[in-house]
């Protein structure tokens, strides 16, 4: 489903939110968040989330052990290779840890590290649990 949302759906949602006493700054408030709102995809699809009756989802915390599914990786094909045939390969999810939850705004929202490279951390956009195309807390088969 796409949901299509312009400025001013925007604007009426914060002037909902804001109970400012003052109209300048309840305008200025509302043009400022508008703005940062309207400059990343994050925050729009968490801000209509959020007005639609929904929370934020819970990030898991950095040392939490999930399950991702390795189609996840073919943009990387060194990483991809690297687990296809390997025995951390569970039916095509590969168990990682989450080294550490970047923001709900940023475009990589954590940063996973691999089986047997604590050395090494890649960013993973997505955190969701048991949704699909994200992190598993256990295998989803």
């Amino acid at each position: 489903m796409q949901i299509n949302i312009t400025n001013d759906d925007i604007s009426k949602s914060l002037s909902k939110i804001l109970k400012l006493e003052s109209e300048g700054l309840k305008r200025s408030m509302n043009t400022l968040l508008s703005e940062l709102i309207n400059e990343n995809h994050n925050a729009a699809h968490y801000f209509v989330k959020i007005i639609l009756g929904n929370t934020l989802p819970v990030p898991p915390a950095s040392g939490f052990m999930g399950y991702v599914n390795i189609d996840r990786f073919k943009y990387d094909k060194e990483i991809y290779d690297s687990y296809l045939n390997s025995p951390h390969n569970q039916n095509g999810y590969i168990q990682v840890m989450v080294k550490q939850f970047n923001g709900y705004t940023k475009y990589s929202q954590i940063d996973i590290i691999f089986p047997n490279q604590e050395d090494k951390s890649i960013r993973l956009e997505d955190f969701m649990l048991n949704t699909e195309g994200d992190i598993y807390d256990s295998l989803p088969f």
